[in-house]
């Protein structure tokens, strides 16, 4: 899965991804990574996903970092026994100044 994150309103420091699913079960990495934002830059990443089984995979993506900032987000992804590997883009943020 590719995501852009803007950090429109946060501070500069560490921000931490995590996935999880609901549905039909997504693997990614043990660790969730970590993406260093400046104030106001904007920056990618892609997070491996791997479906253990045919179907609809809602995967929420949440996004925290410093001063408590916090961005959620849910996607759907469908896959079949021999699909081709398919990417999700999803660009994630808030209003400004609304609270998660």
């Amino acid at each position: 899965m590719h995501l852009e994150l803007d950090n429109v309103e946060g501070g500069a420091g560490e921000y931490k991804i995590e996935a999880a699913s609901e549905g039909v079960d997504v693997v990614g990495s043990a660790a969730a990574p970590t993406l260093r934002l400046n104030a106001k830059e904007r920056n990618s990443l892609n997070l491996p996903l791997t479906a253990t089984a045919a179907g609809t995979a809602n995967v929420v993506v949440r996004v925290s970092g410093p001063g408590g900032a916090y961005a959620r987000a849910q996607l759907c992804a469908d896959g079949a026994a021999g699909d081709p590997e398919s990417w999700v883009a999803a660009r994630c943020g808030r209003s400004p100044g609304a609270k998660a």
